[in-house]
């Protein structure tokens, strides 16, 4: 009896582990069409995640919806041997070809969806180079630069408070704010830290 088995090659030429063998099945899944040319196989896989995180007390409940839409490419059908065995060995290739994502931190809804063109009207930036397609009106946090979201006062109290902590702990900016450049926006933020700093 034929058995199968798969080796799965990422796109990015990460090799992966054997995404499925060892056991005899009846091999329904068709790579070749009726000429015996190699043809793709899509796959929908969807997952749910619940988290209830604890912060000082305060509950954050997050949920979490996402379905990614996979291509697997056969690359070469290859029949070996294993002991007495004749086995038929497919070597696939994975490729995301979308993804969608539905979540919810703490009562602050954020969509994404791929299939969305980029010029969409509820395009979000959430980083440089990054967007997501629903953003709630009112966030809990937005990605803007260090000062343009809250004020000095904020960060100088922000900071005091981390200084009771350990006077010596290293303040690390993340830049995410896609209107301005890179440097532009470390420097702004920067000049808001020191600013705060000097109030402390």
């Amino acid at each position: 009896m034929l058995r199968t088995r798969f080796a799965v090659a990422a796109l990015l030429g990460v090799a992966l582990a054997a995404a499925a063998g060892g056991q005899d099945r009846a091999f329904t899944l068709k790579f070749k069409d009726d000429k015996g040319t190699l043809t793709p196989f899509y796959q929908e896989m969807s997952t749910e995640v619940t988290q209830h995180i604890k912060v000082q007390g305060q509950d954050l409940p997050q949920q979490q919806k996402s379905t990614f839409w996979y291509a697997w490419t056969p690359v070469k059908e290859d029949k070996v041997k294993e002991g007495a065995e004749d086995v038929v060995k497919w070597t696939l290739k994975q490729k995301i070809e979308g993804l969608k994502m539905d979540i919810d931190i703490s009562g602050n809804p954020i969509k994404y969806d791929s299939r969305v063109p980029d010029t969409a009207e509820t395009k979000t930036p959430t980083g440089i180079g990054f967007y997501c397609n629903d953003w709630p009106t009112d966030p809990a946090w937005r990605f803007v630069a260090l000062g343009l979201g809250h004020d000095v006062d904020y960060w100088t109290r922000f900071l005091r408070a981390l200084v009771v902590v350990d006077p010596d702990m290293f303040i690390n900016v993340e830049h995410e704010d896609a209107s301005l450049g890179q440097l532009e926006g470390l420097a702004l933020s920067a000049q808001n830290l020191l600013t705060a700093a000097a109030h402390i």
